[in-house]
């Protein structure tokens, strides 16, 4: 891995860490737009796989699936849809931490 990813990783390793001090869903920060590894390799024309990024290559795919990122989306959007409707957080942000731990170790697993 070279100096940029490594360097890419650990920012992003960083902001999986802070997702875990949010308090409610709005301060949760996914996607392509909140990703250093994202911002280094999904934007390039011609690169609609994101080829070269250590999340895509260990998945065997772009855009994160088939890794824990997948749960971690989906558990976002649990909590996000239940604050909404009862303003209270319940399992799902309990779901959401575990989810984001899993993230987490994934992506120090790639150093």
């Amino acid at each position: 891995m070279n100096k940029r990813t490594a360097k890419a990783l650990e920012k992003s390793i960083e902001h999986h860490k802070q997702n875990l001090l949010a308090k409610t869903p709005d301060d949760v920060r996914l996607g392509c737009k909140a990703c250093a590894l994202c911002k280094l390799y999904r934007y390039i024309p011609g690169n609609p796989f994101c080829k070269g990024c250590p999340v895509a290559e260990r998945a065997d795919r772009a855009l994160c699936y088939n890794t824990p990122y997948t749960e971690l989306d989906n558990a976002n959007d649990d909590w996000c849809n239940h604050w909404r409707e009862t303003g209270k957080h319940g399992q799902y942000r309990r779901k959401f931490r575990a989810a984001e731990k899993k993230e987490i170790k994934f992506l120090e697993g790639l150093r």
